[in-house]
């Protein structure tokens, strides 16, 4: 069912709870005394990978490029498309995970700053500009926004420092396709955790998954890694988070730009309705009066 016939049947009393309405159609319920909005922090988040391979796109591939970038994006801007209802974290890594709370995030996530991303690129030797090729999905995101809106959004940022991203919107699963072959040279994607551990996460990052799509392999990194999975004293474990993720803050492939607050619509009937976010909802405890 679509958000906006969701919408409909939720106001109607048609159905008892909504769980895919988009933030503006929440908005639209503020008020509305026949519907309650329960809000939960989500773990999926969008972000945009760039290849490390120079084979692909030689600019992309220096460090300074990629930092250029990650410089470059007005964050509070694309959190804006959500009506923020939505947070940010560094890297691929979501906020709730072991070792990253808001505070954290805020400390180690990169910040808007277009004069030191023009900085960055005189340096890499692209002070004059660059294009490249930004794939996306087609269609609606696990975090409540269009891929479209974002990677727009994306586009006039990196145009006001002189990078000229060509969008190359396509269904989202051939998207998916040739990023899992290794063949983009950068793409705006999600991620939806299969387990809340933080090794899954990191190992996602740094040793498969989308390290290797994006031909990222940091020696160095992958054994702090190894090392932060394997230690037992949740102490030490977080602090080798934080240097992993502010490693790959400097020079990683990743750009995170939106980690999503789902907004759930139920019914005032609807009692003990608490958002989880691997699931949707425990159910356990939901009663209807």
């Amino acid at each position: 069912t679509s958000p906006a016939t969701q919408k409909l049947q939720i106001e109607k009393g048609d159905i008892d709870v909504a769980v895919n309405l988009t933030p503006d159609l929440v908005a639209g319920l503020q008020g509305n005394p026949n519907v309650k909005i329960i809000t939960g922090q989500s773990l999926d988040n969008m972000y945009m990978g760039l290849t490390t391979n120079p084979a692909l796109d030689p600019n992309l591939a220096k460090k300074e490029v990629r930092r250029a970038i990650r410089y470059a994006v007005d964050y509070d801007g694309v959190l804006a498309l959500t009506n923020h209802q939505a947070v940010r974290g560094p890297a691929v890594y979501s906020i709730g995970i072991l070792g990253l709370t808001p505070a954290d995030a805020d400390r180690i996530n990169p910040k808007y700053n277009p004069a030191k991303a023009k900085e960055l690129l005189a340096q890499a030797g692209v002070g004059g500009g660059f294009s490249f090729k930004l794939a996306y999905g087609t269609g609606p995101s696990p975090v409540g926004i269009t891929y479209e809106s974002v990677a727009q959004k994306v586009q006039a940022d990196l145009r006001k420092v002189g990078i000229s991203a060509q969008l190359a919107p396509s269904e989202f699963l051939t998207m998916l396709t040739t990023y899992r072959a290794k063949k983009s040279a950068a793409v705006i994607s999600y991620n939806q955790p299969d387990y809340l551990g933080s090794s899954d996460w990191l190992g996602q990052m740094i040793l498969n998954t989308w390290a290797p799509r994006l031909y990222f392999d940091d020696p160095a990194l992958k054994d702090l890694t190894n090392k932060a999975n394997a230690e037992v004293n949740q102490g030490k474990r977080i602090s080798m988070i934080h240097q992993i993720l502010t490693r790959l803050v400097d020079d990683g492939p990743y750009v995170m730009l939106v980690q999503g607050k789902i907004q759930v619509v139920t019914r005032p009937t609807i009692q003990g309705y608490v958002y989880m976010p691997l699931g949707t909802a425990r159910l356990f405890g939901v009663t209807k009066q």
